[in-house]
């Protein structure tokens, strides 16, 4: 998978969350979680159509929306919808702190050693601090919806979460760089 693929998936990943955003601007909370409940299905098939299979981590985040969703829209309380990304980032936390003591390499490396050739110590280190991301940002979501308006909360989902991928994936890079990776250790 070359890194073009991977950034035009990232985008059409994040569709979604700003499909939420545009149409809870113009609408409400539980137009904006239709909304997104739709898109995350309409994603699922892109996915089908292009991959020829849906990637687990879309089909688990897809079916959390389908359940807290439903119950957002059928009990009219957006505090379900709001939990769901904590959830979606502790599991992922999860899953990767999980992958250090299960199998022989980590999810990180089986999802990026087509593109990079690292020293095991490395995958390791882009593992945890994968894992401090999605807890960090599980954590924030946390406490910004339990804590902040709604409003508040729908602006975080976009670009606060976006303005922490993006600090997150700039130290990545910047550390990659460091240690001679991006320009030397290319497959």
């Amino acid at each position: 998978m070359t890194f073009e693929v991977i950034i035009m998936n990232a985008f059409l990943e994040f569709l979604p969350i700003i499909i939420f955003y545009a149409v809870y601007k113009m609408a409400d909370i539980y137009m904006a979680t239709a909304a997104l409940i739709i898109s995350m299905i309409l994603l699922c098939i892109i996915n089908k159509l292009i991959h020829k299979k849906i990637k687990p981590m879309l089909l688990f985040s897809t079916l959390l929306v389908l359940v807290l969703g439903s119950i957002t829209l059928f009990l009219r309380d957006p505090v379900f919808i709001q939990w769901k990304p904590t959830l979606i980032s502790f599991v992922f936390a999860s899953l990767l702190l999980g992958s250090t003591f299960i199998g022989k390499i980590t999810i990180i490396e089986r999802l990026f050693s087509s593109i990079y050739q690292l020293p095991k110590k490395i995958w390791l280190y882009l593992t945890f601090f994968w894992t401090f991301h999605f807890i960090t940002l599980g954590i924030t979501n946390y406490l910004v919806f339990t804590n902040l308006s709604e409003s508040t909360w729908v602006n975080f989902k976009l670009f606060g979460s976006l303005a922490w991928a993006i600090l997150f994936i700039i130290i990545q890079t910047l550390y990659l760089a460091k240690l001679g990776i991006l320009n030397n250790d290319r497959k």
